[in-house]
């Protein structure tokens, strides 16, 4: 059965769905920052199909749906042109996932992606916490499988900080702690090369408005109208690390990202046009979003100088998000 279950706090309010383990509404201090709908059954028939969905088994893109593992080649099932993206049509985003536990303050889900769904071997076995802090939403995920088979799980919030009045980002600043992007073709398949972000667009290593940003034309950013591209760190690592930060200058939310994953991608919403009218009858607007999605690098089965994604089955894939709001 679907059910939306309310955590919430003195600042805090999130209602999550266990269909695709949503955010619903996301509150903080009474200022709704997430586009997304009133119902179940308007995120199922929306144009965009990730709004505040778990993803997985496998975020972001994997070249051609297929790659090559201990010399079998695996074909997966397309659904971004030739190539999967968010872990196929019928993946985590639209899957029903069953309630572990919960309170008021946390929620505990677990999803089981049978042996050859959408085509990735092995039964994967998923658990989801949400968790509120005093000023803090932590999420955390684990995943076991009975196959070796490649692991990348994220959440797609699209947010807005400013509030569910807005449809633009124009009151928004961004600050992303990392030196470096993924170069991509112009489907967003990385070709294996970095580019350091100093002096380009995808300079945000100082606070900046997104119109500051892409004022000045870059071919990474025409190709795809706009940024949608993963920012690296060198490295997975143990404690949690400050990826990025936003805040909107009218609504006072300052919000920081935190995680243990090795990439993070900055996505601009640049494929909205306004088909999609959610809460607060507010259509959702090229550019009227963004989001910050913490995961491991898209493409890594198919690229050898990439961190390795595949789990096997005497592992465990760990994830772990922390979104802070400080008080301004």
């Amino acid at each position: 059965m679907e059910e939306i279950i309310t955590l919430s706090n003195n600042r805090l309010r999130l209602d999550i769905t266990n269909y695709g383990g949503r955010v619903m509404k996301w509150l903080v201090d009474g200022v709704d920052i997430v586009l997304g709908f009133d119902t179940i059954d308007e995120y199922k028939s929306a144009k965009e199909p990730y709004h505040s969905a778990l993803i997985g088994r496998y975020a972001n893109r994997i070249a051609n749906a297929s790659y090559e593992y201990h010399g079998v080649v695996n074909a997966l099932n397309q659904n971004h042109d030739k190539h999967i993206l968010h872990g196929g049509n019928t993946a985590f985003h639209n899957s029903r996932w069953d309630i572990v536990s919960k309170s008021d303050n946390y929620i505990e889900l677990r999803f089981v992606s049978q042996d050859g769904d959408q085509g990735f071997p092995g039964r994967l076995t998923t658990t989801a916490r949400y968790e509120l802090g005093v000023d803090s939403v932590r999420l955390s995920m684990t995943a076991t499988a009975t196959k070796s088979t490649p692991v990348s799980v994220t959440h797609h919030p699209y947010f807005n900080l400013s509030g569910l009045n807005s449809s633009t980002l124009d009151q928004h600043l961004f600050q992303i702690n990392s030196n470096h992007i993924l170069i991509t073709d112009a489907e967003g398949i990385p070709s294996g090369e970095r580019m350091a972000v100093g002096g380009s667009g995808f300079d945000f290593t100082q606070w900046k408005s997104l119109k500051q940003g892409m004022i000045e034309s870059h071919a990474q950013i025409d190709q795809l109208g706009g940024i949608d591209h993963t920012y690296i760190n060198d490295c997975q690592v143990d404690d949690l690390k400050l990826q990025a930060e936003a805040k909107a200058i009218d609504s006072k939310v300052h919000m920081q990202v935190y995680s243990n994953q090795p990439g993070m991608q900055f996505y601009t919403a640049n494929h909205f046009d306004g088909s999609d009218r959610g809460k607060n009858n507010r259509y959702h607007l090229h550019r009227g979003a963004f989001c910050f999605e913490p995961q491991m690098w898209p493409d890594s089965p198919n690229q050898a100088t990439f961190p390795l994604t595949i789990l096997t089955p005497n592992d465990v894939f760990s994830f772990s998000t922390e979104y802070k709001f400080p008080i301004s």
